[in-house]
């Protein structure tokens, strides 16, 4: 993600989730102009706490923005990839 602000303080907010298909969102990584890496590409990555849980469900990957109507702020997102992990019974 890239995120370029010229706010001084943090009332454009960002997100970057899971969400279940009914929108309850399960995690979120939330962005504003004074989180870590502003102006420079930042690799992340989101963990789904309790996978097993939405096991044969649809899950949704949420980008949000809520920002004021006073200074610009803007966030690029690339290159998404999921990473899905199935489990394995132990084998006696």
């Amino acid at each position: 993600r890239y995120l370029t602000s010229t706010e001084t303080a943090a009332y454009d907010q960002f997100s970057i989730g899971v969400e279940t298909e009914q929108g309850v969102s399960i995690t979120a990584d939330k962005i504003d102009n004074s989180s870590a890496g502003r102006d420079t590409w930042v690799q992340g990555s989101v963990d789904v706490p309790h996978p097993s849980a939405y096991s044969n469900r649809r899950l949704w990957l949420s980008i949000q923005g809520a920002t004021d109507s006073n200074l610009p702020s803007t966030l690029y997102v690339d290159n998404v990839s999921f990473t899905v992990c199935a489990m394995r019974k132990n084998e006696p």
